[in-house]
């Protein structure tokens, strides 16, 4: 007999009996500790020897098998994912848009437990992670509609919490680059974004680019050569040594997060209100050239990843992966958030509710 065992919160759940595949039916569906039910897995198999995956991934030979979700996670929802070294990060907006109640922590990929890192803060929005940390904005609070300049750009490692920047108009995207953070101060009275710079363990912020701002909130990834700045319907290619901006794409786009491997550029197009239009994730090549439609399907999610194999991205209520070279779209997981999405080149991240899981994508 041989089972396929899944660990979801406190629960054990034995999915598969005596040689029956795990499927998609009932037997795979699992509860989560109060985060509503999740189905989902790739429908490759598990290699549970590898030094990557974790010791309790749930060993399937066919068909999808049950996310796992994490110990910990976010008090109320999840409103961005990142993955390094081992952790996934979270965002936990707060009570309501532009409060001062957000938190930022994380969970240990592997389920071994987590932690809050930091909170009172002032709607945080995007996150980044690596194998030192991790790294977020918050936007700060408004009065009048107007941002109170509050805005912050922080740091967490092994020294402990580090405020790069206070007093921003309103902090958006975010990237790493070798020892550097660089984010987006959109600079709403004056209709202008301005890219800055600073080392992870502080000093003075220095100026990079400025942009024109038009209401959406702007991207960013970072490479050794390039910043890459995605919103409003374009994506541009900023050059570390010159400053120079370069456009790679252009449309009406409603890009809300991007992501880069080696080659190309990749962004999500999300969904028009009410589904009146669908969704899109595309990619564009870093050198410039013509963009590509990955996939086209309702509910496409805000935050996109890739490992250079695949590009992960929530649509249609399920964690989806498509090649980055193209084809047909494969479901990963099943009810998802569209807001927070990782990956780390073995396991892709997703939120729903509170809750954080993982799911294998060998």
């Amino acid at each position: 007999m041989r089972e396929c065992a899944a660990t979801i919160g406190n629960l054990a759940l034995v999915a598969c009996l005596a040689g029956v595949a795990c499927g998609k039916g009932a037997a795979a569906l699992a509860r989560a500790d109060g985060g509503g039910e999740v189905e989902g897995g790739s429908t490759h198999s598990r290699d549970a020897s590898s030094a990557s995956v974790c010791p309790d991934e749930p060993e399937c030979d066919a068909g999808p098998c049950p996310a796992v979700r994490l110990p910990g996670g976010a008090d109320r929802s999840v409103g961005r994912l990142a993955a390094g070294g081992g952790r996934v990060y979270w965002i936990d907006v707060g009570s309501a848009v532009y409060a001062a109640d957000g938190t930022v922590g994380y969970v240990e990929h592997c389920g071994a437990g987590g932690s809050q890192i930091a909170s009172q803060q002032p709607d945080p929005f995007d996150l980044v992670a690596d194998g030192s940390g991790a790294c977020w904005t918050s936007f700060g609070q408004t009065v009048g509609g107007q941002y109170r300049n509050d805005g912050l750009v922080v740091c967490w490692g092994s020294g402990g919490l580090q405020v790069l920047a206070s007093g921003q108009d309103a902090p958006s995207g975010i990237a790493l680059g070798s020892g550097a953070t660089y984010w987006v101060d959109e600079h709403t009275a004056f209709a202008m974004a301005r890219v800055f710079v600073a080392g992870r363990a502080g000093g003075a912020p220095s100026s990079v680019y400025d942009a024109t701002y038009s209401g959406d909130p702007l991207s960013l990834a970072a490479d050794a050569a390039s910043l890459y700045l995605a919103g409003a319907g374009k994506v541009l290619a900023i050059d570390h040594a010159s400053g120079t901006a370069v456009v790679l794409a252009q449309g009406s786009w409603d890009i809300r997060s991007v992501a880069i491997d080696v080659t190309n550029v990749y962004f999500p197009d999300v969904d028009a209100p009410h589904f009146s239009a669908p969704g899109q994730v595309l990619s564009v090549p870093k050198g410039g050239g013509s963009v590509t439609v990955l996939a086209a399907m309702n509910g496409v999610g805000n935050q996109i990843a890739t490992d250079g194999r695949y590009v992960y991205f929530v649509a249609e209520g399920a964690v989806q992966r498509v090649p980055t070279t193209g084809g047909a779209p494969e479901v990963l997981a099943y009810q998802a958030d569209r807001y927070a999405l990782a990956a780390d080149g073995v396991y892709v991240y997703f939120a729903y509710g509170p809750g954080v899981y993982r799911v294998l994508s060998p």
